[in-house]
């Protein structure tokens, strides 16, 4: 198959999304299909063949994002002389762009719904998530009704997605097993000097709104209060790096918390697989890539209690569910580190739940969804 996809979000960002797309296409190509992949592009982006970079403007307050300019004749020229089976958007703006070269090519169109639509209004303006409720509703049957396939990674988009005329499709996002279970936990102890003996504690993630790091931070005052040397590892940047920051120097937690800033896939899976104990209790995420990485690290997992993660992390099984707040994150965390032989028991049962997030397994049912739809538009 020659396949299109289109993504906003792709290298040189560090995200969900970023990671989602790398593998879905490297996995694709495995399998003899050829992918070109349509993003936005970024200041220090490395061309890459089978990318086509769009011109984008910046954001002054999230200087890690762009926004795509998807209305140059010239890349649409350069577009259409190509020609695909299949377009597959990742949502958002690069998205109208493949609705177009998929209508006029008269191929399926598929979009993967990663981000609620509310959660961008959270993001740049946040506050005014009720005020827009209607607006939002509005965009996402007016979106969401131009593909012939909708799929969702995680239940908790069903609701928003009721009115739109084609049902959505639940499959679980997938990621490359084999790398987190068998990386070494001696990169990240080396590069950072982390002593291994010190029980560590993991979240990683980007540092947003809604993605609860300074509540992890706020928790870390009445764990050290019973484990004097644990060492929370905050691995991500983002627009809450400076409070975060400021956040720890207030709390006098500077020997307690290390901020390694963004750093590449290979130093989240070493850092997976020194930690003790991982963390996600953000609010805002669909199905949170940093999860699924922890479990198939094979370490108990803390989470939220949320649709999000209720395929991911299962209660007292590997790992513990709590509502996002310092009382409760930090008695997970206590409870974990002085008994580990149940981490290291849910970190067993992690390996396991990890099994059905294989990024085969999904591209195995991608595959098909292509295929299906392939078949559907010509003989419709």
């Amino acid at each position: 198959m020659n396949i299109l996809i289109t993504a906003d979000n792709y290298k040189p960002q560090i995200n969900g999304i970023v990671t989602y797309v790398i593998n879905l296409r490297r996995e694709l190509e495995k399998r003899g299909h050829k992918v070109t992949l349509l993003t936005t592009d970024f200041p220090n982006s490395i061309d890459e063949d089978g990318v086509i970079r769009l011109p984008s403007v910046g954001l002054p307050t999230r200087p890690f994002e762009r926004i795509p300019l998807i209305w140059g004749s010239r890349l649409i020229n350069k577009l259409r002389h190509k020609k695909f089976d299949v377009v597959h958007n990742q949502t958002f703006v690069t998205g109208f762009l493949g609705t177009k070269i998929a209508k006029e090519q008269n191929i399926p169109n598929i979009v993967t719904y990663h981000t609620p639509f509310d959660q961008y209004v959270h993001r740049f303006i946040p506050g005014l998530e009720k005020p827009l409720g209607p607006f939002i509703e509005f965009l996402v049957k007016y979106y969401f009704n131009k593909f012939d396939k909708v799929i969702i990674p995680s239940a908790k988009t069903l609701k928003s997605l009721s009115k739109i005329k084609t049902k959505p499709q639940l499959i679980h996002n997938g990621i490359d097993l084999d790398f987190f279970k068998n990386s070494k936990s001696d990169k990240f102890l080396k590069e950072f000097n982390v002593d291994p003996k010190k029980p560590l504690i993991l979240i990683a993630g980007l540092l947003d709104r809604g993605k609860n790091f300074e509540i992890a931070v706020d928790c870390m005052t009445e764990v050290t209060k019973q484990i004097p040397n644990a060492l929370l590892i905050v691995a991500g940047g983002g627009t809450m790096k400076k409070h975060i920051k400021k956040q720890v120097i207030e709390l006098g937690l500077e020997n307690n918390v290390l901020m390694t800033g963004f750093v590449a896939k290979e130093m989240i899976a070493s850092a997976n697989k020194a930690a003790n104990v991982c963390l996600m209790i953000s609010v805002v995420d669909n199905l949170p890539t940093v999860a699924l990485e922890a479990v198939a690290s094979g370490k108990a997992l803390i989470a939220i209690d949320d649709i999000c993660t209720k395929d991911i992390v299962y209660d007292k099984k590997n790992g513990l569910l709590i509502e996002p707040n310092a009382q409760e994150l930090s008695q997970a965390i206590i409870k974990l580190l002085k008994n580990p032989k149940m981490y290291e028991e849910y970190g067993k049962n992690s390996l396991v739940i990890a099994q059905k997030f294989s990024i085969k397994t999904y591209t195995d049912k991608i595959e098909k969804i292509y295929e299906e739809e392939i078949a559907h538009h010509r003989n419709s």
